[in-house]
């Protein structure tokens, strides 16, 4: 066979082949012109076709475009989307989305922008859904999904507004790999008090303070001297700690954007006090490790062997704000469930001015502790008899 240019060579009997790599695998075709070999050599992409292999292109640019643009592939897109969007971002939100990606979408890199149409993404999720191991967590692509949308919403916004996201509701079901298993969130107050006392001292404290305040972990981890007031009672919470290739990371804002003014009773005050001496000279958190900032994985293989050690079907670190907020809500109701929360959708808002925030994050505050105390004398009174007997 002779080559007549890059990828395409001529047969004895006049034909052409056409070759072409993507993503290290060899696709080729045969054609009776060169023009038509170079054609497909353009245009091909397994994605683009109901055969993978040996096949002509089903979907020919000029017959079924999606935008203006039939020049750009979506590695162009994902690269100026990075470079214009992303990094505006923090840099751990950038990793964890250009980690999905890079995971996800290294099949489409090479496809045309104006060639991207639901059956395009119908056929990669396909394709991702055979690489899945049978022992494999994932229950679902739908971050994936919503990566990949975002990234098509900038491109129409920003590049080309005659383009039409080719991402769908029915992708999210098609991209479905199994049930999301059912767990049990939240504990109630004689559970919480088991597992706290199958924890180390100072992840006791830890315990205690996020359940009274309601706290996400990385707005426990980053508690400070100068965000407390000893002497007015109160705390404000407006830092975070992110975990950034598993480092910790501190960050300003929380998870919601929204400062909390949170009380110190004297159950909380004695948990502060107790830290504070026990910590390195130096050391300005409240939480740490030898002086230096916890690792999340620390901090979740100590609470799910306390919860392991004390039998209680439960894991992670957020089950403590789910307890919380159960709890709130079965004794003082929504409202003050919402206060605690500190939700800042449009439908809480509307709650919330009905509301005295600070008083109602009061009262949870103070009858969580009274509760704590009482189920926590009970439990120690239990053990004495026991010993006793």
């Amino acid at each position: 066979m002779k080559t007549t240019s890059k990828g395409i060579r001529k047969k004895e009997n006049g034909k052409f082949i056409a070759t072409k790599y993507i993503n290290g695998k060899r696709h080729y075709s045969e054609f009776e012109t060169e023009r038509e070999a170079k054609k497909w050599k353009k245009e091909f992409h397994p994605l683009l076709s109901p055969q993978r292999s040996k096949t002509r292109h089903s979907l020919p640019i000029s017959d079924q475009s999606n935008g203006k643009d039939k020049s750009i592939m979506f590695e162009d897109v994902l690269e100026d989307y990075q470079k214009e969007f992303l990094r505006s971002l923090t840099a751990y939100t950038q990793y964890k989305k250009m980690q999905r990606l890079q995971r996800f979408a290294p099949n489409i890199a090479s496809v045309p922008m104006c060639v991207m149409s639901p059956e395009v993404i119908t056929n990669h999720l396909d394709s991702v859904k055979l690489l899945i191991k049978k022992d494999s967590r994932r229950c679902n692509f739908d971050k994936e999904l919503k990566d990949l949308a975002s990234i098509f919403n900038w491109y129409k916004d920003n590049k080309d507004f005659t383009f039409v996201n080719p991402v769908s509701k029915i992708h999210y079901k098609l991209g479905k790999v199994a049930d999301i298993p059912t767990k049990i969130k939240d504990m109630d107050m004689e559970e919480f008090v088991q597992f706290v006392d199958h924890l180390s001292p100072m992840f006791q404290s830890m315990a205690i303070i996020m359940l009274l305040w309601c706290l996400r972990v990385g707005e426990a981890a980053a508690i400070t001297d100068d965000v407390l007031n000893l002497k007015k009672k109160e705390a404000w919470i407006f830092n975070v700690i992110v975990w950034f290739k598993g480092h910790p990371t501190p960050k300003k804002g929380t998870k919601t954007g929204a400062d909390a003014k949170m009380p110190i009773n004297d159950l909380i005050e004695v948990e502060i006090r107790k830290l504070q001496a026990d910590r390195p000279k130096g050391c300005r958190y409240l939480f740490h490790y030898k002086g230096k900032l916890l690792r999340y994985d620390m901090i979740l293989k100590e609470f799910n062997r306390a919860l392991s050690e004390a039998e209680l079907p439960y894991s992670g670190t957020h089950v403590i704000r789910h307890t919380m907020s159960t709890i709130t809500r079965k004794n003082l109701g929504l409202d003050a469930a919402q206060a605690i929360l500190r939700h800042t959708s449009s439908r809480m808002s509307e709650e919330y001015a009905k509301l005295d925030v600070d008083k109602k994050v009061l009262d949870v505050v103070t009858q969580a502790s009274d509760l704590f105390k009482t189920v926590a004398k009970k439990a120690t009174k239990g053990d004495q008899e026991d010993i006793s007997s």
